[in-house]
């Protein structure tokens, strides 16, 4: 059986075949949408439909990204740097921040090579999962 590893790290062994996995999108599922959120410094976006749901954001502001308050975004619940953050760290991308003008106008940032969403390829979490991102190469070894 084939192993997908990424420098020395296992990354799949294959037993999803057996398993009775399926990649079928739930009918039930958060629409793949971007919400918007304005606020006085920084405009945030949101796309629940591909968010991962590991907390980050609402661990580290919770005042900004809350659980259980509508809407789920408050930017101005967090310091800027706060906000830059916890959108930089995103893991899944679901979340986005611009600035400059009217919503409608609003230019989404960008991140210098090897500090935005995905510049750690492995990130081991307490209690949580794996973390695997970035563009790094993998190999097949049988």
């Amino acid at each position: 059986m084939p192993v997908w590893l990424l420098g020395d790290q296992a990354l799949c062994d294959g037993s999803h075949a057996t398993s009775g996995f399926t990649d079928a999108k739930d009918p039930n599922r958060v629409p793949d949408q971007r919400d918007t959120y304005p606020g006085q410094q920084v405009t945030i976006f949101d796309n629940r439909g591909i968010c991962q749901h590991s907390g980050l954001c609402t661990d580290r502001v919770p005042t900004a990204f809350r659980t259980g308050a509508e809407p789920f975004v408050a930017p101005s619940g967090g310091r800027l740097d706060e906000l830059i953050r916890a959108v930089r760290d995103c893991p899944s991308g679901a979340l986005s921040l611009g600035f400059d003008g009217p919503v409608t106008s609003t230019k989404r940032a960008t991140w210098p090579t090897g500090t935005g969403p995905g510049s750690a390829p492995i990130e081991v979490t307490q209690d949580g999962p794996y973390r695997v991102t970035g563009a790094d190469p993998a190999e097949r070894r049988d």
